[in-house]
């Protein structure tokens, strides 16, 4: 009689056991379908992008830059930056020792963007914060072998909204070895 029951309410009965396989083997294939779907969809695992999805710079760090071959720091009144005036670029990986700071007595965010006197654009930085900089940049060209003369375009960006509130071009000799 106990063998009559256990086989009532589904115990070692062979279709009972292939559902659950079924219910179970279903739930796996869903885990795996929705973690490759996410894979493709937000590239999880690629390469990390340059910029956060708030669009500040993700490779800024905090603090200031502290070498006295920084770059000269430079006062517009009520904001200040930091910029190396004669970055050296390594042609094999692409970098730039930008220097870039934003100084901790600023109110504003800060952009940056370095282009060649042709107007070839090799780098455009995100938000960098009050407080944070960008000692090494990859660029996303890289010239010739040599001198070259560039402007970066240094944004003053309003620090709710990121819209700029003022810009300041500086001449830079880019050295590219």
């Amino acid at each position: 009689m106990s063998r009559d029951l256990r086989t009532y309410r589904g115990y070692g009965n062979r279709r009972y056991s292939r559902k659950v396989m079924f219910f179970i083997s279903l739930a796996i294939s869903l885990c795996v379908a929705g973690i490759v779907v996410g894979v493709i969809i937000h590239d999880w695992m690629g390469q990390a992008k340059a910029f956060s999805p708030d669009g500040y710079e993700t490779a800024a760090q905090v603090g200031m830059l502290t070498d006295t071959k920084a770059g000269d720091l430079w006062d517009l009144d009520s904001f200040s930056y930091r910029l190396n005036e004669k970055p050296v670029v390594s042609s094999k990986e692409g970098t730039a020792n930008l220097r870039i700071e934003n100084p901790p007595e600023n109110q504003q965010l800060m952009r940056v963007t370095l282009t060649l006197a042709d107007g070839t654009q090799l780098y455009r930085s995100g938000l960098i914060k009050p407080y944070h900089y960008v000692e090494h940049a990859a660029l996303s060209f890289v010239p010739e072998l040599g001198s070259h003369e560039a402007t970066a375009l240094i944004e003053a960006c309003d620090s709710v909204s990121g819209q700029t509130l003022d810009t300041v071009e500086k001449s830079l000799t880019l050295t590219v070895l």
